[in-house]
């Protein structure tokens, strides 16, 4: 009862456990009362206890710490309560064992499928509490149909109780465990589909646990106690060299922990016993056959080795008596024999005794026991048997093999007759207890097999060997191998042959045209060794055609191989007469002049056309000839074509065919001037490439001109660009000879990407230019513009030189290396290469008579389409003479008159002249005209000197002329000084100041030197001469000295005024 307003505390006891709790109060669960809130009935509250008990396994310790095989091991295992309350839990110590014990049901069609049927595996390990096996793999059902049918296999213990069924499984690396020493597997039939089959299982390990301790353990705060199991007869053996041992606390799991992950401790326990395993390394260049000993086990002894190998040898005995195999040994030193017996039949009452062992009952396939001495001794009564082979060892030690030691030793045979098996043993006789004693021999098969393996066509390749090429350099590449694997030998002294046959066309072999037949000396390890063959194509073949190239490798059968089969391999090639790489098809004139005018090269807004058949292509050309332009005198338009089609007979490859177009210009239908083509030739991927020209004169039109292209083929043809080469008059423009050379040359010298064969002394195109006259190469400004309608240049890797190209003229090399080349490719986004100068000048080049433009590969890939070349004479303005006095007093005026010639093959437009004194500019005359040879006379200046004693330098100066294509050559006559000295006056028929005599020196060339200068007490510089003659006299100079003595006086008696009244006033 709780009266109103009233407030009671109830209180309960709980024995609390750790973890999480909710604490919850309710009132009037019954709902008895009725109330006016039923919502505030109800209370809860979260409460986490914190654990306060944590035993934890500290560590666990073994005595002694490595034991030998037999020993028993004490384990200490040393556990501490962390907590802070006492713990009460359980403790479980034992050791775990896994060793190789192979075990397979019948598989398929021999797995049981009638009834019942039981396997039973024992225990090996008699102290084991525990035993498991592992399932490698486990396939108990079979697909027939839509159904799966599914057999079962149960897994019993000891005592017969199921412990597990994998009825149908499909599981790999399973464990499964039983208590007790033995392990039963049961199969049933089913009874639906009793026919059929599955799989089964295989068994690979055994597991064994030993329960070394189980207890119950109080352990107050912080307390610490040692837990001990003993380990007896500790063993190792069928792969295992160790124990495993588990401490594990509280595996219930009733104690709540403060950590729980300090719970178990594992540790491995390894017995001190060695473990010997062998390995067999192949041959070096610096060793023989070695063999790798290693110890992997823990323990130090010494061990036996032996070396043996196998040979065949064929003995057929029946009856009884005895016989000794071999009747001879084959070498000397031999400690060990065995016999492989084929068949052994033993008849009733009958036996057979070889190596102290007897046998009584037939076998086939085995080897006999290992007998002392060269050869051994076979006993036999009512027995027939057939040895196939034996096997003699030579034997080693190794004296204290210490463990993870390694140790070489070389096979003791080290030369090679046949193929054999040979065998490297440690602990043959096995003297020695092992972890393992299944890794203590190896046996590899020794042989040598050289295989033809392939066939490298270094140069030129495959698809481009041509009689044009320098040489034929083929590798022959062979392998030193064992098919199978195994060790492979090294041979020497053997030969390898290139034989060259005739194909015919039905693919069958002719006779052999030749062969050439390399000898090995060296040895020849395990891998790829390349055999070079070179030889000159001419000195070999008749004529191209088809023919087969075979590999023959020991070609004289010198060396006994494990295969014989695989010495030859042939590869069919095709070798062109020619080859379209090289060059040689020179450019051909086309046209040749002289204008007062311009040449000017342009290829429009080309770009690469790619046209398809029936489409067309347009390349327009700005407006470039210049309203002063008077009279066209050539135009020709140059089309750079390139087209081919797919061979139909050989997939992948492509035969070159002649551009069918219809080229029109301003709308003009246009007749072809020039047909120019060429191809590769020796390769599969063969594009016809070429040049065709056009006579535009007639349709060139004032303002933009415009060129279109239609492909009338059935396939595919591109331009790489469509140039004009216009030749105009213009009286303006200075004098212009000009020649025209047009064709089409594909090149490429060999390079490492696409080897060619081909010497960069066969792949060169050059240019004739005749009749250049002597007064040609003076004063003239000569370019040569070459144009290649396709180019490609190639890295300095892919290349047998630093240069890919090179562009001569008259045997000097000009131009700029761009990369690897000369040209830049793509010019202005087409297809053709230009130089980076386009017009390069040769001028220093230049010789009388005919001049050769060359253009060489060196690697590089090109077609030489154009070369033209341009020699423009411009007009050259000589200052020859300028009237002014070599000295001269102050105040005298001077009439300056100048005259210039004109010494260049062109007349002289607009230019100017320019009076300087000391640099000054004085004066300009502009807009001149001086024809070509003429000279004019111009009166430049009126000129007084005022500075005494001053050196003047007078310069008239005439314009360097210079227009889009050129410029004046000699630059050195335009501008002529003249120095004059200023004297001292006289009355006229005084000497004047003592000089070194003579005229001034006047100098010519560009005005560039400002020079001023005074005499210096009264001696003039000898370097500027003068002196000796009458003195002039100057009205101006006297008038300037007399006003300088005035000053002087004026100066002097003003001073001598101010001191006197100084003077005066002190008095």
């Amino acid at each position: 009862m709780l009266g109103a307003g009233s407030t009671r505390k109830i209180t309960t006891l709980w024995d609390v456990s750790a973890g999480n709790h909710t604490l919850q109060v309710l009132t009037d669960a019954e709902d008895v009362v009725g109330e006016i809130n039923e919502s505030n009935n109800e209370i809860s509250r979260k409460l986490q206890v914190e654990a306060c008990e944590d035993p934890g396994v500290l560590n666990i310790t073994f005595t002694p710490q490595k034991p030998g095989a037999g020993s028993d091991v004490l384990i200490n295992t040393t556990i501490t309560n962390f907590g802070n309350r006492t713990a009460n839990f359980t403790v479980d110590l034992w050791a775990e064992k896994i060793e190789y014990h192979p075990f397979e049901s019948p598989h398929d069609e021999e797995f049981p499928v009638g009834g019942k049927y039981t396997w039973e595996i024992p225990s090996t390990y008699p102290d084991a509490d525990w035993m498991g096996i592992h399932f490698k793999k486990i396939s108990m059902s079979q697909r027939v149909g839509e159904t799966t049918i599914k057999r079962n296999l149960y897994v019993w213990d000891e005592n017969d109780t199921i412990v597990d069924n994998f009825c149908g499984s499909e599981e790999s690396d399973v464990w499964v465990w039983v208590r007790g020493d033995r392990v039963k597997l049961r199969t049933t039939k089913c009874d639906m589909f009793p026919g059929y089959h599955v799989w089964g299982f295989n068994i690979t390990e055994h597991g064994y646990r030993i329960i070394l301790n189980h207890t119950i353990l109080t352990l107050a705060p912080n307390e610490t106690a040692t837990v001990t199991g003993r380990l007896s007869n500790v063993r190792a053996g069928n792969h295992s060299m160790n124990y495993t041992i588990y401490a594990s606390l509280d595996m219930n799991n009733t104690v709540y922990e403060m950590n729980e992950s300090n719970n178990e401790m594992v540790r491995v326990l390894n017995i001190s016993m060695p473990d010997f395993t062998v390995d067999i390394h192949p041959p070096t260049a610096y060793s023989g056959i070695r063999a790798a000993f290693r110890n992997i086990g823990s323990g130090s002894t010494s061990a036996r080795i032996l070396f043996s190998r196998d040979v065949d040898y064929s003995v057929r005995k029946s009856g009884s008596w005895y016989t000794v195999v071999p009747e001879d040994p084959i070498q000397d030193d031999i400690d060990w024999t065995r016999l492989h017996f084929k068949e052994l039949n033993i008849r009733a009452g009958g036996y057979m005794e070889v190596g102290g062992r007897r046998y009584e009952e037939s076998e086939s396939d085995f080897w006999s026991p290992w007998v002392a001495g060269d050869r051994a001794r076979v006993k036999y009564l009512r027995t027939s048997f057939e040895i196939d082979r034996y096997e003699f060892g030579e034997e080693d030690f190794i004296d204290d093999f210490d463990a993870d030691s390694r140790v070489y030793r070389e096979v003791p045979w080290d030369e090679y007759t046949e193929p054999y098996n040979i065998t490297v043993w440690i602990d043959p006789f096995y003297e020695i207890s092992e972890g393992n004693e299944d890794n203590n021999n190896e046996t590899a098969r020794v042989c040598a097999d050289l295989v033809a393996e392939k066939i490298d066509f270094v140069s030129p390749a495959k698809n481009k060997m041509s009689l044009d090429a320098e040489r034929f350099i083929i590798d022959g590449c062979i392998r030193n191998g064992a098919a199978g694997g195994g060790i492979v030998f090294p041979v020497s002294d053997f030969n390898v042959t290139l034989d060259v046959m005739k194909r015919h066309p039905n693919g069958t072999l002719g006779e052999s045209v030749f062969n050439i037949t390399k000898e090995v000396e060296d040895p020849v390890y395990a891998g790829e060794k390349k055999i070079r063959f070179e030889f000159d194509p001419e000195d070999k073949f008749e004529s191209g055609g088809n023919y087969t190239i075979r590999l023959i490798a020991d070609s004289t059968d010198d060396v006994c191989e494990s295969d014989e089969e695989n010495n030859l391999i042939s590869v069919n090639i095709f070798v062109y007469n020619s080859s379209g790489y090289t060059g040689g098809g020179d450019l051909i004139p086309a046209a040749h002049g002289e204008v007062h005018g311009r040449v000017v090269y342009t290829i429009g807004d080309s770009s690469l056309l790619s046209l398809e058949p029936g489409s067309e292509g347009v390349v327009k050309y700005p407006d470039f000839i210049p309203s002063t332009a008077d009279e066209i005198e050539l135009a020709r338009l140059f089309v750079y074509w390139y087209t081919s089609h797919k061979d139909p007979v050989r997939p992948g490859c492509y035969l070159p065919e002649m551009a069918d177009v219809d080229v029109r210009f301003n709308g003009h239908s246009l007749t072809m001037a020039g047909n120019y083509s060429d191809n590769p030739g020796a390769t599969d991927f063969d594009l016809g490439y070429g040049l065709y020209s056009y006579d535009v004169k007639d349709h060139f039109r004032d303002g933009e001109n415009e060129a279109s292209i239609t492909n009338k083929a059935d396939w595919r043809t591109g331009v790489h660009a469509i140039g004009l080469l216009v030749v105009y008059e213009d009286e303006d423009e200075p004098l212009t000879k000009y020649w025209v050379n047009e064709g089409a040359d594909i090149m490429m010298a060999a390079n490492a990407r696409y080897p060619t064969g081909l010497p960069s002394g066969d792949c060169v195109t050059r240019a004739s230019f005749e009749g250049v006259e002597r007064n040609d190469t003076e004063n003239v400004c000569a370019s040569l513009l070459t144009v290649l309608g396709m180019y490609r240049s190639y890295d300095r890797s892919d290349l047998f030189s630093n240069e890919g190209d090179a562009l001569e003229f008259n045997d000097q090399s000009i131009g700029s290396r761009i990369g690897t080349g000369h040209w830049v490719y793509h010019y202005n986004g087409s297809g053709i290469a230009l130089t980076k100068n386009q017009w390069e000048d040769v001028a220093d080049h230049l010789k009388r008579g005919d001049n050769i433009a060359t253009i060489r590969s060196l690697g590089n890939y090109m077609m030489p389409n154009n070369a033209f070349l341009r020699l423009i004479f411009p007009p050259d303005l000589n200052v020859i003479n300028m009237t002014a006095p070599e000295y001269t007093p102050i105040g005298i005026e001077h009439s300056i008159d100048a005259t210039i010639r004109n010494d260049g093959r062109s007349d002289a437009h607009d230019f100017n002249v320019t009076f300087y004194i000391d640099g000054m500019k004085m004066r300009r005359i502009p807009h001149l005209d001086l024809p070509a040879g003429e000279s004019m006379t111009l009166h430049l200046y009126n000129w007084t000197p005022m500075l005494p004693g001053h050196v003047y330098n007078l310069t008239a100066a005439a314009d360097l002329l210079s227009g889009e294509d050129w410029r004046e050559v000699e630059i050195n006559n335009n501008a002529l000084s003249q120095y004059v000295i200023i004297t001292e006056g006289g009355w006229g028929n005084e000497s004047g100041p003592v000089g070194s005599g003579g005229k001034s020196e006047r100098t010519g060339g560009i005005f560039t030197e400002r020079i001023t200068g005074r005499v210096m007490n009264k001696i003039i510089s000898a370097a500027l001469g003068g002196g000796g003659g009458a003195g002039i006299f100057s009205m101006r100079e006297w008038i300037l000295k007399l006003g300088m003595l005035a000053l002087c006086a004026l100066t002097f008696g003003v001073g001598y005024w101010r001191e006197q009244r100084r003077h005066n006033r002190r008095m």
